[in-house]
């Protein structure tokens, strides 16, 4: 595994909104976007979340901003969180 520097990627490129790929793990492409103003969340049906490390993973998981979607998760999927610490992004 190739560990790849977030800040250096990102200092490759100064255009906004055209993500880029910049590493690959377990098969799928790691990209980068750089926003400008405004950006609506959406999901992707067959990709994962990643995080910076697993104290912020296990934040994100125990939020209030996540609670709601949690709730409908569980009522509605048969799917499990499975949380991969040691993959680091610098």
């Amino acid at each position: 595994m190739q560990k790849v520097n977030v800040a250096e990627k990102l200092a490759l490129f100064t255009d906004y909104w055209h993500p880029r790929i910049v590493g690959e793990l377990n098969g799928q492409h790691i990209k980068l976007v750089k926003l400008k103003g405004e950006f609506v969340w959406h999901h992707h049906e067959h990709e994962d979340e990643q995080f910076p490390s697993m104290a912020q993973a296990r934040a994100w998981y125990a939020s209030p901003e996540y609670a709601e979607a949690l709730t409908l998760r569980a009522q509605a999927l048969d799917r499990r969180l499975i949380f991969v610490d040691g993959v680091t992004a610098t």
